[in-house]
């Protein structure tokens, strides 16, 4: 972060520029996959610990390693197509999964813990400097939908693919005691990976 009086080096503005387009970017190419699973971030509902069973978010232990932090207080996945072995700071000028992540909590955090948030005003003095100093991380600017596992699991076998906030579209009040999360076996993995 840099000090208010500081002022940037070309470079620096250029690598803070970039990161911001890519930050931006990412999350839109992934929406525009042919893939029936669109990114989103899983929200556990545990606190930060190492010993969670990650059979309970639905995740393979590999996935979980390789896509779960700790926000906050918080355990928060990214579910991302194909590409996200890429976030791992050696391209993209340095984004991580973990920008994404937090960005996108942050946004849902800043709209009262619901999906469907502003985009962050690039007009407005304040969202200038959040983006110099949070980058991918200021409220508004990563568009990746959270919600808990029921929720994507309900939206998966019943929703339309084509809505902004898929898979966390929330699901209708006379649907929700059918929307028992599924339990997580080889076939329904199975199933998953065939609809890829």
């Amino acid at each position: 972060m840099m000090e208010p009086h500081d002022s940037p080096s070309e470079v620096d503005l250029q690598a803070i520029i970039s990161k911001a387009i890519y930050g931006f970017l990412i999350p839109q190419a992934c929406g525009l996959s042919n893939k029936p699973i669109a990114p989103f971030i899983l929200k556990a509902g545990t606190g930060c610990r190492n010993d969670i069973d990650v059979s309970t978010l639905q995740l393979t232990a590999d996935t979980a390693d390789a896509t779960t932090i700790c926000t906050t207080t918080c355990t928060s996945t990214f579910v991302s197509p194909d590409g996200a072995s890429t976030l791992d700071g050696n391209r993209w000028n340095g984004l991580i999964k973990d920008d994404f992540i937090v960005g996108a909590v942050n946004s849902w955090n800043a709209n009262g813990q619901k999906n469907g948030w502003p985009t962050a005003n690039p007009s407005e003095a304040s969202t200038f400097d959040d983006v110099f100093n949070l980058g991918v991380r200021t409220p508004g600017y990563v568009h990746i939908p959270v919600c808990d596992a029921e929720t994507a699991w309900y939206n998966w076998f019943v929703s339309d693919t084509g809505k902004s906030d898929y898979p966390c579209t929330p699901i209708p009040n006379d649907r929700k005691r059918d929307a028992v999360a599924l339990q997580w076996s080889e076939e329904l993995e199975a199933e998953l990976q065939r609809r890829c």
